[in-house]
Formats: structure tokens, sequence, C-alpha cells
């Protein structure tokens, strides 16, 4: 059809209804065009997967594509690269551009991943060329390329040129109030312009010495890497660019919040933009709290927001959920720092209106994020931070993510209170402004959707099972009972005695590891028939090989997930990471059961499990609560699930001790918990009071 007879508008406003400047001129235009020349950003996985954009039309054309980005670089790299020779270039830029690597293994959506190896198959065709743009004068550039402009040409010779202060990235093209101006060579009003657009582009690809500007071809080292991205085949290629052609190139249409959810957020909002939402799990606190982000975002230009996770896997999840705001992730060896940077020069300038980070809590935590996020937050008129699992961040060792420089904060947890550390949990309502909305398990339970005519969560059967301490662990048990009463006795406490802290700990692991609880486990699953979406939680590695060994014996299929496994994306697992693999094979039932340690406490989105069985048994409420969460999780076709608590509880001739009384109480405070809830609670009842009767006769 060639460009000429496309609907192309002449200025594009992202925020207009109906322009759409990806789907209606983007994707139509490239898809018409054989030669597109485009200057954009700096090297990352998210510039290199979006220039690609289109690609899938323009790859059938056979089209060649020149690509000029550039590194990020500082005023100090630019001191260096004034004194080096010419051949010398090229080695210290490629050494600049190697953490951007790690950036593209981190790619988490399909899409930016058939985009990476679209680009990629061009590239080693030799239908793509490369080049970068090296500013000499890094003070004058602010480190990096910054025009923003792309050339489309068609089989007939018409062009259309279109350049505007969008940033490459979803939220300069979609979320960003920004124009992007359009000029055709068929209008000769407009074709001085477009030839302007041209001259400027082939200026820096050329190497304008003039401006302070080499131009160096993409390094071997980097390119060869790039390649390794490309799919195998043509075979290969089509199944590509087929996903590519049914991605949907635009936004779509936001998910509504519930009416408490609602609620949440308006909490926050009158309460300043200050507080923290108490949210059962599965009640949808990263939707929410997703709203609150864009609702500070909509406030206006130079907003800066850092959302922090206790983990890898949790902080991809986010990224999942953020992605069409472009969010830098911050953690390990990636090229965080590069993009922190360059975000800090964008926001500046005014190509950007927004930074949004996304970083893991210990990273967060480190003098060097502190000093580089601090350079960003000074440029911004709003900062907000957001802390998923925010319990967490009461510990002494991350109490420094609490900066007085973020006037808007948002705390995430279902259980927000710090167990035993009352000086945690005080610093964290202090910093946060305390709870200011609160919808637990059992709101979740009982609220009823007007649209579905569901409970958020699914209900639930709960079976207490109960078993003894063998004579050795009585024995064991009760002697650091007594050791523990004398040490109360003395005035210890749990704040000031190391030593007591010590004798708790090793009482707690007799009943965490009782050897009881493993012919329990295989009598539970003696009486399955359908193994699949089955959760095993032990208390340490010791009880996950006890447990491993009779799966084994049983011949049930199983994968461990134990905190061991590799988190960050590798290209041997088609760039996914072992746990990402692990909850597929879990989730489409290519294996039922995950043995699980305390990395499946918080925040793990599992829904099709539905049935949990509990070895590790724990007096926190803030780690049973969150047991319970993961499987109460709605999923299709799951319509109850099932909760199996292994409980110790004292044999019938130790009745009279004090410490095994204890043990009792202990017990049946989680049991009342989780039974109050429970469908079967009157059943529950009847089972404690027979249980009680027979220990204390």
């Amino acid at each position: 059809m060639g460009l000429r007879n496309l609907s192309v508008k002449k200025v594009y406003d992202t925020h207009r209804p109906g322009d759409d400047p990806v789907g209606n001129f983007y994707i139509p235009s490239l898809t018409e065009s054989i030669t597109y020349d485009r200057g954009s950003g700096y090297f990352s996985s998210t510039v290199l997967a979006l220039a690609a954009r289109g690609i899938a039309g323009f790859i059938r054309n056979k089209g060649s594509m020149r690509l000029l980005t550039s590194p990020e670089l500082t005023p100090e790299d630019a001191i260096i690269l004034s004194t080096l020779a010419d051949n010398d270039i090229e080695p210290f830029v490629a050494e600049k551009l190697a953490a951007a690597l790690g950036d593209l293994d981190l790619v988490s959506s399909l899409i930016e991943r058939d985009h990476l190896a679209a680009l990629a198959w061009m590239l080693a065709e030799g239908t793509l060329e490369m080049r970068l743009s090296v500013p000499l004068n890094a003070d004058r550039f602010g480190g990096m390329l910054h025009f923003k402009i792309g050339i489309l040409t068609d089989a007939d010779g018409d062009s259309l040129s279109f350049s505007g202060s969008n940033n490459e990235s979803v939220g300069g093209w979609l979320r960003n109030i920004e124009q992007i101006k359009v000029f055709r060579s068929w209008d000769e009003e407009q074709n001085d312009y477009l030839q302007g657009d041209q001259a400027m582009f082939d200026r820096y690809w050329n190497g304008a010495a003039e401006d302070g500007v080499v131009s160096i071809s993409l390094p071997r080292a980097i390119r060869d890497r790039l390649i390794t991205y490309a799919p195998s085949d043509v075979e290969e290629l089509d199944e590509v660019l087929a996903r590519l052609d049914q991605a949907a190139p635009t936004t779509s249409k936001p998910r509504s919040l519930r009416p408490y959810q609602q609620d949440a957020i308006a909490a926050w909002r009158e309460n300043h933009y200050h507080g923290i939402l108490e949210m059962a799990t599965g009640t949808g606190k990263t939707l929410t709290s997703t709203r609150g982000i864009e609702e500070v975002l909509s406030m206006g230009a130079g907003a800066v927001v850092l959302v922090v996770a206790p983990l890898v896997f949790l902080a991809g999840q986010w990224k999942k959920e953020l992605d069409h705001l472009s969010p830098i992730m911050v953690h390990g060896g990636t090229g965080w720092r590069a993009q922190l940077r360059a975000a800090k020069n964008d926001l500046q300038l005014g190509l950007r209106d927004s930074v949004v980070l996304i970083a893991v809590q210990n990273t967060a935590s480190t003098e060097e994020f502190l000093q580089l996020s601090e350079a960003v937050l000074r440029t911004a008129t709003r900062r907000l931070i957001v802390v998923d699992e925010v319990h967490g961040s009461g510990a002494e060792q991350f109490s420094n993510l609490m900066s007085e420089s973020f006037d808007h904060r948002l705390g995430l947890s279902a259980t927000p209170h710090r167990w035993c550390d009352e000086e945690g949990t005080e610093r964290i309502m202090e910093y946060f402004g305390g709870v200011v909305f609160t919808f637990g398990i059992h709101e979740a339970l009982h609220w009823v959707d007007p649209i579905t005519g569901q409970t958020p969560l699914c209900p639930y059967g709960y079976h207490p099972m109960f078993v003894e301490l063998t004579d050795d662990e009585l024995e064991q048990y009760e002697a650091l009972s007594e050791q523990i009463k004398n040490a109360v006795a003395r005035g210890e406490s749990m704040s000031s005695s190391e030593r007591l802290k010590m004798l708790l700990v090793r009482r707690a692991v007799i009943i965490k590891r009782a050897e009881n609880k493993i012919p329990t486990l295989r009598a539970i699953l003696s009486d399955i028939s359908d193994f699949r979406g089955t959760l095993v939680y032990c208390s340490d590695s010791k009880q996950l090989e006890q447990a491993a060994e009779v799966l084994n014996e049983m011949g049930l299929r199983y994968r461990r997930f134990s905190g061991e496994e590799g988190a960050i994306p590798t290209k041997a697992l088609g760039n996914r990471s072992e746990r990402d693999v692990i909850m597929e094979d879990f989730e489409s039932g290519a294996v039922d059961i995950l043995l699980a340690m305390k990395c499946l406490d918080e925040g793990v989105d599992i829904p099709s499990a539905k049935r949990g069985i509990i070895l590790a048994s724990s007096a926190n409420p803030r780690e049973f609560i969150q047991r319970r969460g993961r499987l109460l999780r709605r999923s299709p076709g799951k319509a109850l699930a099932e909760i199996y608590d292994v409980l110790v509880v004292p044999t019938t001739n130790a009745v009279g001790d004090s410490s095994e009384m204890g043990l009792l109480l202990k017990e049946l405070k989680r049991v009342e918990e989780f039974a109050q809830d429970a469908v079967n609670e009157i059943e529950i009842r009847n089972l404690i009071m027979e249980k009680s009767w027979e220990i204390l006769r």
C-alpha cells in the first residue's frame, strides 16, 4: 500500500483519546517500510525491544535498519575518552556496555524477548547495522545521546520522519503527555523538516567531530552476544514473528478496583498519602498500590517512585505489574547503575516525566544505591516509596530504607506488626503513619463481589493432625524449658539476653523437627487420590530432605522450592529463572507437589495451590497467616482449599508440666486462628475438645 496511502496525522498527542501513536502510526508505518533509521536513547533491553516495535512486517519486507544508540557515560568517562587513541575507544565503550548485557538477560515478558530476538536475527543477517554515538563531552550531553528521531522509507521512495521529546519507553509512547510530530516527504512544506531530521541523523551516524561526538561500530563482542538471542532457524523466526503479529500494540483497559480496594486508596489519600494497607494475601494489594502509584504520577511531571520488594522474584512480579511505567530494576549485577544515572539526566532535561524504580530490599539498603537514588530524588518534584511486605523493613539492617526524602509513603503487608520486635514495629508505624486500612482474611472470606458473586478468597477446610514428641525429644524440651525458666527468673529478657534467645530457638527447633511429623505426612498423602496443587511446608533443609524421601518412596512428582533455586533468568532456560520453571511446572500440573521452606511465605502468587500440609510448626502469626494465604487465592475450578496442620501436643503423662502446657497453649493458638474462618469450624472445635480431654485425663 505504501506510506502515502496510510492515514497518518501530523501530530499525535499520547493522551488524546483515539490517537494511539503505537497502534495507529508506528506499527502500520514500519510495516510499509523497507528502510528505517532510528536514533534512540541509551543501550538497554527496553530501548532495543521498543525500537523493534512493528518489526515483524518490516522483516517480511526484507527491510534494512540503521539503529543509532549511545552508551551511558559519566563525566569521568568523558575525561578518559578524551585521552584515548582512536583504536582504544571501542574496547573502552564495550566495557561500559557489558552491564547492559545482563539487563538483556533479565527481560521478563515474552513480547520483549521476541522483539530482541527479531532484532538479533536482523543483526545476524546483516539487515540491521548498529552504531554508537559516543559524546566526548559528557558534561554537555549528560553522558548519553538524547535526540529521538525516526525516518521511514517505503519501496516507492516516500518517507516519513517522526520526532518529539518522548522518551523511548512504554511511558514515552503511551503514558507521558507528549506530542509526536510527523513529517511527510511528499508534502513540500513538511519535506524540509524531514530532510532536517535525516541530516541530523546522518551527522551523528557518521560522527560529528565538530560537535564533540564520535561514532563507532557496535563492538564485536557486544554484537556476538546480541546474536545469541536470535532464532536458530527460519522456522523459529516465523514463530517469533507470528507472536509479534498477535501481540496487542496498545495499552489494555486497566483492571477496575473493587470497592474495598477503592476504600484502601481513599484512606491512604486522606492520610496525606502516608500509611500501611493491611490486606490479606490474595485480596489485591499489588493492584491497589499500583493505582496509588498512578495517582501520584498523574499529579504532574517530575515524580520519582521507589518500590521495594524483599526478594528478586517478587521484584519480578512487580515489574510485570508496573511494566507500563517502564520501571528500572535494581538488584544484583545488572545495569541499573547506568540506567539510574541516565534517568536522572532525562528527568533534569525534561525528556522523562517520571522515574519508577523497583529495588530488591538488600540492594536498596546499600550505601551505593542510597547515594545514586538520592541524586535522582533531588531532581524530583514528588517522591513516593512503596515497600512490599513492609514488616521486613523494620529490621535494623533495613532501617536506612526509611529516608526522609520521600514525602509520600505506602507500606503493604498482610501482617505489618513484627513478632517479638516492638521496636521494629514502632519504627515502621512511625515512618509510614500507621495502618490506615485493614481487610483481613476474615473479611476476604465473607465479602461478596457483586459482579462475580464470589468472595475474594477461596473457602477452606482445616484439618489439625496431632503428634507427640519422642521420649528423647521430650527430655530435651523439658531440660531447655527449665533453663529458660531459670533465665527469666534471673531477670533475663529477649531484648537483652542472647543466651535466652538461643535457648528459645533450640527449644522451638525441637517442635519444628519433631520426628513423628514425617510418618504423619506419609499418612496424609496415603489418603489423597489427586496430588495436584499440593504444597508441603517444611521448617528447614533437614526436614525437607526427610519429606523428600517419603515422596520418592511413594513415587510422587515434586520439586523443591527452598531458596537455593536460581532467581535470575538464563539463556539455557529460555530467559526464565529456575524458580520460574518450577512454578510453571507446578501451575501446569507437570509436577504435583512443591516442597517449600520460608521462601514461599511472602508474596508468591500460586493460585493453583489447593492443598497445604504444614510440617513447619510456628508460633509466629505472620508465618502461619502467610502460609494460609498462599492457599486461598482464587483459581478456575478451585472451589475449596484444604489445610493439614501437623501439631505437636503434650503426652498424657506430662500434663502437669508447665512447659508441656505452654506447648499446648501455643499450638492451640494457631488452631484457633485457622479454625475460626474454616468451613468445618464446628467439627474442629469438637475435635480440639476431645483431644484436650484426652490429654488432661
